[in-house]
């Protein structure tokens, strides 16, 4: 009943370290004085300004339509697969949507390595 006194249901829901604050307040406060304590918190509530909210510059969402797709990894990353990754950025002909001569490039470079 206290907290339907101080925080009357409008649509509004309190703060929860408000009402966290009031109810340490109320349970610490003797019997006789709960009266008066709902009493002040329904007036310090009603003399609160509304919290006003910051509405900060708006995001433009751009979609760059003629993005391509970058290629996704087919096999699960190993150190194999990362060296094969490392070696194909060193192949100068490297084409995103054709990567088989890149990685037999790779592989060929990794062969004479070892």
């Amino acid at each position: 009943n206290a907290y339907k006194q101080v925080f009357p249901v409008d649509g509004k829901v309190p703060e929860l370290c408000t009402t966290i604050k009031f109810f340490k307040e109320w349970f610490s406060a003797e019997h006789i004085n709960r009266g008066l304590l709902v009493k002040e918190w329904a007036e310090r509530l009603k003399n609160k300004p509304a919290p006003v909210k910051k509405t900060g510059p708006h995001k433009v969402i751009v979609d760059d339509v003629n993005k391509p797709e970058r290629p996704r990894r087919s096999e699960k990353p190993t150190h194999r697969t990362i060296n094969y990754e490392l070696a194909c950025g060193f192949c100068e002909e490297l084409d995103l949507n054709n990567l088989r001569p890149a990685m037999d490039f790779a592989k060929r470079i990794i062969a004479e390595d070892r």
